[in-house]
């Protein structure tokens, strides 16, 4: 018999528990009151892109989520604008070779445009 021993632990946590409703009532102890799960608070939010849980899509726009998701929604949306402005920041960087290999040395976007017009008129120069 496979389910016997599953069945023994089973009774016996039943028993236990008999015995513990019955050892309350003696002393006139109320049951415990059962627990209540929390409820999920649901806030509305606006999202700036569309987000994708589990084949579900957010947004675009007003959306009521949890607070949990919102969060992470907004996290994600945080970094993503943070990653967009660093591409529009104005720093500019040549690639050059040096004795140990190659390495990136940042230049002043001037520096950089005389550079790149410099590598330009080259290119056209030479086929």
């Amino acid at each position: 018999m496979v389910g016997a021993p599953h069945r023994l632990i089973l009774d016996l946590l039943m028993a236990t528990e008999r015995k513990k409703r019955k050892k309350r009532t003696i002393l006139g102890i109320p049951p415990p009151a059962p627990r209540k799960t929390p409820r999920k608070k649901y806030i509305d939010v606006y999202l700036q892109m569309k987000h994708s849980v589990n084949g579900k899509s957010y947004g675009p726009g007003q959306v009521k989520i949890s607070e949990a998701m919102s969060d992470m929604f907004l996290n994600t949306e945080g970094k993503a604008i943070d990653k967009e402005i660093s591409l529009m920041q104005h720093r500019a960087f040549i690639i050059q070779a040096g004795p140990h290999g190659v390495f990136k040395r940042e230049v002043s976007p001037a520096r950089f445009d005389a550079i790149l017009a410099q590598a330009e008129v080259l290119t056209t120069i030479t086929p």
